[in-house]
């Protein structure tokens, strides 16, 4: 009995391969415990060891994303990392910065003795005004 579990859990894998879930493959691999369990101890006990490991599998996955902590506004942001010129120091604190031909205000991260025409580094946003950090 343990090959159509077996069976089972490879199909579910290719099926993860198209579909990019990893769902599936956390069911995938329950049913490779439970082939396992199969060969050991009989149909059974495979049928609680997979319910049981597909239930444990997807919780912790379901609770990682739960407690992903980058924001999703910064998962597709092509400006992070780049590089930008700091122009002139404004009476808030925050820097007029020259990036992607125009003026921008960011705002300095980490205090440190910045001065016109040094460069930094962009790790974020607040709106429309840039994180930067000195290089």
């Amino acid at each position: 009995m343990a090959h159509y579990w077996i069976a089972a859990a490879i199909i579910l894998f290719m099926i993860e391969l198209f579909i990019g879930t990893i769902y599936l493959l956390v069911l995938s691999l329950s049913l490779l415990g439970a082939a396992f369990i199969a060969w050991w101890l009989g149909t059974d006990a495979a049928m609680v060891a997979a319910a049981v490991l597909s239930l444990i599998g997807c919780a912790w996955i379901w609770r990682r994303k739960q407690n992903e902590s980058v924001p999703v506004s910064d998962v597709d942001d092509l400006d992070l990392g780049q590089l930008v010129i700091l122009e002139k120091q404004l009476p808030t604190g925050d820097w007029q910065v020259h990036y992607r031909g125009t003026l921008w205000e960011a705002r300095p991260t980490l205090s440190g003795s910045l001065k016109q025409g040094d460069t930094a580094t962009i790790i974020g946003h607040e709106g429309n005004i840039l994180l930067i950090k000195s290089i």
